[in-house]
């Protein structure tokens, strides 16, 4: 039996932020042709694994990293151990 491993991903998400002062005299005064607010968002997903000897852990660990992306619309997702991810 294989050893036990931990993974934490970091996932980013980014989410439209309104200005709430954004009237036309604020435009007037501060022209621009594109403006876009956003709030990251962190969350932190824990993956607990014993891997076989024939298992391909970094393309596991991307195939993994790929439908945590779609599932939360990603911004970016980082993985690693979980003393790095958290430094």
């Amino acid at each position: 039996m294989g050893v036990k491993k931990t993974v934490l991903f970091r996932i980013v998400k980014r989410e439209p932020v309104e200005l709430e002062d954004n009237t036309l005299e604020f435009i007037r005064q501060n022209p621009t042709h594109f403006q876009l607010l956003s709030e990251a968002k962190e969350i932190f997903i824990i993956l607990e694994y014993t891997p076989v000897s024939t298992l391909d852990e970094s393309k596991y660990l991307e195939r993994i990293k790929e439908k945590l992306k779609k599932q939360y619309n990603a911004y970016s997702i980082t993985y690693g151990t979980p003393q790095k991810q958290l430094e």
